[in-house]
């Protein structure tokens, strides 16, 4: 199981939690990532990305009835949390991972430092300490479940303040999650208004040049930069556009879920102080599974002053059914989509190979 698959099943407890409840997101404690209104995302999410052995497509192949676990791809939280206290995740991840089990504490007490399931927890922590001791970690849990003190994301500062040389070094010098810039639009499909999603996201770097960067607007890296891209083949070329099928997965080594194919066509353009890499959904879907039916954007990186550069990325997204909207933000938000650009950039520039 990957690092997210693992998240996605914390996550998915959550919002089963919050169904069981007679107020709804409303009874659900403070968290580090709120709800909102999207209560039952996450059974939508794993009916669509099962295959048929787990899944007949109503949803009558997930245990619906279970909060701690789930009869299809993701795991239960006991198992993720098991799988979490045999890695230490990169980057960003730390701190997902943080705020993921922080929430899960919250609503769930049996996971929380007086719980049942204490230890569990508090192993799936220990990668994050300083030290790697269990100790480190309990106490660790202990503060992150004092909702009076750190109510939510914007009190990162304050709990990195706190946890002082119990975090690790990467965790000491992450700045704040950043916002989930994601809404809803309208936009035309075979004819018709459709909604889709639509996904910025906006960072700079002085550590890298535009030249250093550009193995990142190149597709074929990305399997190599990130664990979402399973792989891009490349499938021809027509006057400037390259056509790719890309196939993405929230864990491409695991078949229990099934990944996206979509066709893909790409352009660049280069001007004086920008690079921009353009994509939009190909006509010919012969090799794609039609599961997304809205796919376009952009990747630009500029140079920034006095150094560096700035990297932007626009997307907007339409999954079939059963994915909505609403649900779609939840998930893309959860992913830290765009803390993944971020990550990308810096594995794309650093190992281009």
């Amino acid at each position: 199981m990957s690092e997210t698959t693992d998240l996605f099943a914390l996550h998915g407890a959550i919002d089963r939690y919050a169904q069981r409840l007679p107020d709804g997101p409303a009874g659900v404690p403070p968290l580090f990532s709120p709800l909102g209104d999207t209560v039952g995302w996450f059974d939508r999410l794993a009916t669509a990305i099962a295959p048929t052995e787990f899944s007949d497509g109503d949803g009558s192949g997930i245990d619906q009835d279970s909060v701690a676990g789930v009869e299809g791809p993701f795991p239960g939280v006991d198992e993720a949390l098991a799988h979490m206290a045999e890695r230490r995740p990169r980057g960003r991840s730390q701190q997902r991972r943080l705020l993921a089990i922080a929430d899960l504490a919250r609503v769930d007490p049996s996971y929380g430092p007086e719980g049942e399931h204490a230890e569990l927890t508090a192993l799936a922590l220990r990668p994050l300490t300083s030290d790697g001791s269990f100790d480190t970690a309990r106490a660790l849990l202990s503060m992150l479940v004092d909702v009076e003190t750190f109510a939510g994301a914007e009190q990162w500062e304050a709990l990195q303040a706190a946890a002082g040389d119990v975090f690790t070094e990467t965790l000491r010098v992450q700045h704040s999650p950043p916002a989930c810039a994601s809404w809803i639009t309208q936009t035309e499909v075979a004819g018709k208004k459709v909604d889709a999603l639509v996904i910025e996201t906006t960072f700079q770097t002085d550590q890298l040049g535009r030249r250093e960067v550009l193995n990142y607007l190149n597709p074929e890296n990305w399997p190599d930069c990130s664990e979402y891209w399973c792989s891009m083949e490349f499938l021809g070329r027509s006057r400037s556009t390259r056509t790719y099928l890309e196939i993405v997965s929230l864990d491409c080594r695991n078949r229990s879920i099934l990944p996206l194919r979509t066709c893909l066509d790409f352009r660049t353009r280069v001007t004086r102080s920008t690079t921009t890499l353009t994509y939009n959904l190909s006509t010919n879907q012969t090799r794609g599974d039609g599961k997304v039916v809205v796919d376009q954007g952009w990747i630009r990186i500029s140079d920034a002053a006095p150094a560096g550069v700035t990297v932007r990325t626009h997307k907007m997204v339409k999954f079939g059914p059963p994915f909505d909207g609403v649900s779609m933000c939840r998930i893309v938000c959860l992913t830290g989509y765009g803390e993944v650009a971020e990550e990308m950039l810096f594995s794309c520039a650093l190992d281009p190979d």
